[in-house]
């Protein structure tokens, strides 16, 4: 911090500097600069000046050399493109669909628990948001991304979607494994443009919120002393939250219900059910108000209980970015 004094002497003394006279270039120096700039366009300016310097064609200003490269930049954008030379764009359409089995996506994320990252494999129904297939491994190759087509295949009488598999372009997803088991069972398989993932939206958003579920449900687990190998504990736990995704957790993009009722045709009702119970509810008086201290009791109690792995796990999720903090966080505190 200065003073206002100070800050207007400061002021005083650059309105009181005398502008620079321009410098002239010549034509044939500048032309000398282009075509040091044509032969070697990465140069900065400094470089550029240096060139032009040491080779003896002449001293160009760098402010001037700045100024000739990027009227060549625009000259060569022009040319490209009068010329056609710059290649067409691909068109994709972004297909969606608001039918039950015509269009399947899948993905794999990776979920890092006790300091060992596992790779984990999903397969989603675009229009119901139901997780039809989940698994994990050690790595991440083609037989993980095959085992949630197969769960898949298995739930739907060996049947894939009406209209194809969206995924993105993995390289478990090229392979020609992967490519072989969707044509043994004629799927047909599409991919997204590469880095662009919002085409495949549903699939990426849904990656987020089943690694949140189970982060939550893999603490919870621990608390309960599972032993066995570490592996095996994470298959369990992956499968435990994709049918905790399915059948109890409700979707508000879904009209609050499950997944697990969209695909099942009982949304209907079950939307009608929720309304019901809101009116009756509704229509009770009003339970006293609970003080703030009341409110503070509560919570403190809920949060007496926690085992430590589940306290780290719920505040990373009370923070911003909580898939990396927790990542990163639980294993440096508890030295996992």
């Amino acid at each position: 911090m200065v003073s206002t004094s100070q800050l207007y002497q400061w002021l005083a003394e650059v309105r009181q500097r005398k502008p620079r006279k321009s410098k002239w270039v010549c034509e044939l120096v500048a032309r000398w600069a282009l075509a040091v700039i044509r032969a070697f366009p990465h140069l900065s300016a400094a470089k550029g000046q240096a060139y032009l310097i040491y080779h003896e064609m002449g001293y160009v200003p760098q402010h001037v050399y700045k100024k000739l490269k990027e009227a060549f930049k625009q000259e060569v954008s022009r040319e490209v493109t009068r010329r056609g030379l710059r290649a067409t764009s691909t068109s994709y359409e972004h297909e969606r669909t608001s039918q039950i089995g015509e269009i399947w996506a899948e993905d794999f994320t990776k979920v890092v628990v006790e300091g060992t990252a596992y790779p984990a494999a999903l397969l989603m129904d675009v229009a119901s948001r139901q997780y039809l297939g989940a698994a994990a491994t050690q790595r991440a190759n083609a037989d993980l991304v095959e085992a949630p087509v197969i769960q898949a295949l298995e739930g739907n009488g060996g049947v894939g979607p009406q209209r194809f598999l969206l995924s993105d372009n993995g390289k478990q997803y090229i392979s020609d494994a992967h490519g072989k088991l969707l044509a043994k069972h004629e799927i047909v398989h599409k991919r997204i443009p590469s880095c662009r993932p919002e085409y495949n939206g549903s699939m990426e958003c849904g990656v987020k919120e089943f690694k949140s579920v189970f982060y939550n449900l893999w603490a919870d687990q621990q608390a309960e002393h599972h032993h066995g190998p570490l592996l095996a504990r994470v298959c369990q736990v992956v499968e435990q939250t994709r049918r905790l995704m399915n059948r109890e957790i409700p979707r508000p993009c879904l009209d609050g219900v499950t997944a697990w009722d969209v695909h099942n045709g009982k949304a209907t009702a079950k939307r009608k059910a929720n309304l019901a119970f809101l009116a009756a509810d509704s229509s009770k008086p009003p339970p006293p108000g609970s003080s703030p201290r009341t409110r503070w009791r509560l919570a403190r109690e809920t949060v007496h209980s926690m085992t430590d792995l589940q306290l780290l796990t719920k505040y990373c999720f009370t923070r911003k970015k909580s898939l990396r903090l927790i990542t990163k966080l639980i294993p440096e505190v508890l030295g996992h």
